[in-house]
């Protein structure tokens, strides 16, 4: 749950920077003098990037160039600025536009927006480092204050503007979620860069110093072992460490949550506790990868997780209890070894072809879509683990890191489409993305330290 707390709060920056740049068209609205600046954005253009976008060779800068070129704001500036002086009623429906321009700033205003960026200069100094100002490109710096939004948010939820567009599920997801994530945040900032090479993010914030114990179960420590089993000629990978909370830790944040009692009954029928004997054996890492070729069982994709887990014996304690409690809700068990491995099939009545295959070998517990994978898996990772076959390095102190091929994905789409469990589903083609395969790449880390968290993601071009 606090992982989650940390990438939202990630996202919800980079949404309203993006917001920012997306409603340049829009109606600007002058701001009164005493407001301050939730956030800010700077945009600029280094050297003749995309001038004449239609010579460019690669088929993503054209389209990026020209994509760009329908903005006036961006097509006829080489620099950008815009500061948001959000208030509620800029919620209502056809609320007039908070962004304000930089040439429109007041004396004060600017010097409020000034303040906000001396604050953040050494998380810029810091992303700076891998997301340099280019020569040649355009590039993007934004900064925020976490505090005034969540004063903002607060002034939403105590007097609600006449005419807010929200519905009421989404006024206490603002309560419950966004509120205290706003709550750990003191300041963040975030750069990125897109030139003939490719794009770069990095965002990086700075959590209060009474929220600090937030970010322990995340921060990177020991090795990282499952990281070194990601496959380099997958399609896509994710893998990720944490320290779990403890189980009387998770169970009082799901007390709250209605439809726990029921999961509680449904584990009781079949003698299991969710405290006792399910928490405890949560995966302190984990690692997802996989392909949409169809090489799964019944023309399922491949797809294969692998977990470290603690205590191998209390889960196969558990695998009779598990195998009952699977069967009352309709599940076919079944078993079998190959090769000495003892696998462990799991299949529903309403998908008949798919296959759900489990082994435990080596202190991880390995999940695919068909017995060959598992069993193709379970080698890999022995022969990683022996030295025969080198692993992959994950950069240092990473807590978590995604892969994703995308040259890759044109050729297995195609095929998993054309696949028996597709072909006959009656969905029209889809044309060749060939603007992937200008793509290497691309990734995605995360990185926790004492009191900052950076996300940082890369997208090279070939």
């Amino acid at each position: 749950m606090r992982k989650n707390k940390i990438v939202f709060l990630g996202v919800l920056f980079c949404t309203f920077i993006l917001f920012t740049v997306s409603s340049l068209k829009a109606e600007e609205t002058q701001a009164s003098p005493d407001s301050s600046p939730q956030l800010a954005a700077w945009y600029s253009v280094k050297g003749d990037f995309l001038k004449d976008h239609e010579k460019e060779s690669k088929e993503l800068l054209r389209r990026i160039g020209k994509a760009v070129s329908t903005i006036p704001e961006l097509k006829n500036s080489s620099e950008l600025a815009y500061a948001g002086f959000i208030k509620p009623l800029h919620f209502e429906k056809k609320a007039p536009n908070p962004f304000v321009a930089q040439e429109k700033w007041t004396d004060e205003q600017k010097a409020l927006v000034n303040k906000m960026l001396e604050t953040n200069l050494d998380l810029l100094e810091k992303i700076s480092k891998r997301v340099p100002v280019p020569e040649k490109g355009y590039y993007l710096k934004g900064v925020a204050d976490p505090v005034s939004l969540k004063s903002l948010f607060e002034e939403i939820l105590k007097n609600p503007p006449a005419k807010l567009e929200a519905k009421p599920g989404q006024l206490l997801k603002i309560e419950q979620k966004l509120l205290p994530l706003l709550s750990i945040a003191q300041k963040a900032a975030m750069a990125a860069n897109l030139t003939e090479k490719g794009a770069l993010f990095q965002l990086c914030f700075v959590v209060s110093a009474t929220s600090t114990h937030v970010l322990e179960s995340l921060k990177q420590t020991g090795t990282f072992e499952t990281g070194k089993f990601i496959d380099t000629t997958a399609l896509f990978s994710a893998t990720q460490k944490q320290i779990p909370p403890s189980p009387k830790e998770v169970m009082q944040q799901l007390s709250v949550i209605p439809q726990t009692e029921i999961v509680k009954q449904y584990l009781a029928s079949s003698g299991l506790d969710l405290e006792k004997d399910i928490l405890p054996t949560t995966a302190q890492e984990t690692l997802v990868s996989g392909n949409l070729s169809p090489d799964g069982e019944g023309g399922f994709p491949d797809i294969r997780i692998t977990s470290k887990i603690n205590d191998e014996k209390a889960i196969l304690d558990m695998c009779p209890k598990l195998q009952d409690l699977a069967t009352k809700f309709g599940f076919f068990v079944s078993s079998e070894e190959v090769n000495g491995l003892k696998i462990g099939r799991l299949s529903f009545f309403l998908l008949p072809s798919m296959r759900i295959c489990a082994a435990i070998s080596d202190g991880m517990l390995i999940v695919t879509t068909g017995k060959d994978l598992v069993v193709k898996e379970v080698g890999r990772i022995k022969e990683i683990i022996s030295g025969k076959k080198e692993g992959f390095k994950l950069p240092e102190g990473i807590q978590r890191y995604y892969r994703f091929a995308p040259q890759l994905l044109n050729t297995q789409l195609q095929a998993f489409l054309q696949s028996p469990l597709m072909a006959e589903k009656g969905i029209p083609p889809i044309p060749n993305l060939t603007a992937l395969d200008e793509m290497d790449i691309m990734s995605l880390q995360t990185k926790v330290y004492d009191n900052i968290v950076e996300i940082f993601i890369e997208i090279p071009f070939k």
